[in-house]
């Protein structure tokens, strides 16, 4: 049956099986953009979702090569019953631009903007796929931190928690953002806390993405949650190498956050000190 044939296509890519899919697309009959409805689940994917969630190049190329594929299509949620859960968290209307770049798959993120993905689609939370660049990153962070932590607590099943986060293959955040800057996204829409690409980027302590970011004329004096800028969490955690950046880029010492302080108010004596010494303060 017609329906037994689309949920076929749908499990072999899932699990990349990408000769099947090829062999259902040439069969004739499958709707390379059938997706489920999401009733009674948290989220339902199509075969590009898939492939952007799983890196899977090949696949990807096979049906971005196949006539009348939608390369913004939207995966679907149940929005009585959403959960943040799976691949390409936060769960909410997603394009495959959205989920690669949440997931690090740098090829794919290639793939689909050279396709002609919409790089400033926002989901239900107003996440562009630069932004889910930068919260995926946050989820790995938070990730390797937990497993370097805590190593014992997979020690009685073959490998520790370390060991499987350093099996996957994730390229450097900064390569996914200088595409997405290049292609045109804007580095000033703001998470839904109100902080921005930067705040975050800080907080990961990530210069390299500043950087970029910064080149790509994001708003370095953005006040986002309690009126904080980048400068005022940098400065605040320690973070002296984004500290610098943010002072050669001209970031405002004077602003004031929610309770009245400037960002040096947060700055430790020996950040003080190695600012000075760098002439970045007097």
């Amino acid at each position: 049956p017609f329906s037994d044939r689309l949920e076929e296509f749908i499990r072999a890519a899932r699990d990349g099986h990408a000769a099947v899919v090829a062999h259902l697309i040439a069969a004739g009959g499958v709707d390379v953009n059938y997706i489920k409805e999401a009733i009674g689940q948290e989220e339902t994917y199509g075969a590009i979702h898939y492939a952007a969630c799983n890196g899977d190049l090949v696949l990807l190329h096979q049906l971005l090569a196949t006539e009348n594929v939608e390369i913004d299509l939207l995966t679907r949620a149940d929005y009585s019953m959403i959960h943040n859960i799976g691949c390409g968290e936060p769960c909410d209307d997603k394009t495959a631009l959205h989920i690669a770049s949440y997931e690090g798959h740098l090829e794919c993120v290639q793939s689909l903007i050279e396709a002609g993905a919409d790089v400033e689609q926002v989901t239900v939370l107003g996440y562009t796929p630069l932004l889910m660049a930068i919260d995926g990153e946050a989820r790995r962070k938070h990730e390797r931190k937990a497993a370097n932590l805590a190593p014992a607590l997979n020690e009685d099943h073959g490998s520790t928690a370390a060991e499987d986060c350093a099996g996957k293959d994730f390229c450097s955040l900064e390569a996914v953002v200088r595409t997405l800057l290049d292609a045109g996204s804007d580095p000033n829409v703001p998470f839904e806390n109100k902080d921005s690409c930067l705040h975050k980027v800080v907080r990961m302590d990530l210069p390299d993405v500043l950087e970029r970011l910064v080149k790509g004329n994001a708003d370095i004096n953005h006040q986002g949650r309690l009126r904080r800028t980048p400068l005022h969490i940098a400065m605040e955690d320690g973070h002296t190498h984004c500290t610098r950046l943010l002072l050669q880029a001209k970031a405002d010492l004077g602003l004031l956050d929610f309770y009245s302080k400037t960002p040096l108010a947060y700055a430790s004596s020996d950040l003080m000190q190695v600012l000075q010494g760098d002439g970045l303060l007097f």
